[in-house]
């Protein structure tokens, strides 16, 4: 009997253990602030090119969490707006206790014909010196977004040249194995993104 009783409760033990090992981690508490993803999305293959002219594709998101934006460089509201938001988004997560500095914030161009790398550049070093910019090929961006959920449709201007987009105003967060992790939607208060993206960094860590 005693020898029967040990052997049930060594099964109990590697049961439990087997059970904690297969659960999911548990989902942290992120408030109105993101939306989590059930089950991280994996981004499809895709090959833009950065404001340096340097490839930029999935691999270049794998290792680190990056913030990503869509939009383009004549907006005349949401992205201002939004980038700005990003810039304190930084600055609280720089200031906090500990202090996150390997976080990217990456500006996607949805408009390939006016939005080459020097303007990105330009455009996005107006907002913060460390943040990247990125664009190219309608195809390829178009496999990027629609995987994503992005939205971004060319509305007519006045003339050719001075057309604009309506787009989503979403910040899509993907995690170090480049799978799409969180939407945070607008408006975005920066504080509080800062504080939901603290508490999804702190629920993945092993």
């Amino acid at each position: 009997m005693r020898l029967a009783g040990l052997a049930a409760l060594l099964i109990g033990v590697w049961f439990v253990q087997e059970l904690r090992r297969s659960a999911p981690p548990p989902r942290p508490d992120v408030g109105p602030a993101a939306t989590l993803l059930p089950v991280p999305k994996p981004l499809p293959d895709f090959a833009l090119s950065d404001d340096g002219g340097q490839p930029f594709t999935r691999e270049q998101l794998e290792g680190h969490w990056s913030f990503l934006f869509f939009g383009y460089t004549a907006c005349p509201s949401i992205c201002p707006i939004t980038m700005g938001t990003l810039r304190e988004l930084q600055q609280d997560l720089s200031a906090g206790s500990p202090p996150i500095d390997d976080a990217r914030v990456v500006f996607i161009s949805v408009d390939p014909a006016r939005d080459d790398p020097e303007s990105l550049r330009r455009y996005v070093r107006h907002f913060d010196p460390d943040f990247m910019g990125a664009g190219g090929e309608a195809t390829e961006l178009e496999r990027l977004t629609r995987e994503l959920g992005v939205f971004h449709e060319r509305t007519p201007g006045g003339s050719e040249a001075s057309y604009d987009f309506d787009h989503t105003a979403s910040v899509m967060l993907v995690n170090p194995q480049a799978n799409l992790h969180a939407v945070f939607g607008p408006p975005i208060d920066p504080v509080a993104a800062a504080e939901a993206f603290r508490a999804i960094r702190r629920a993945e860590r092993p």
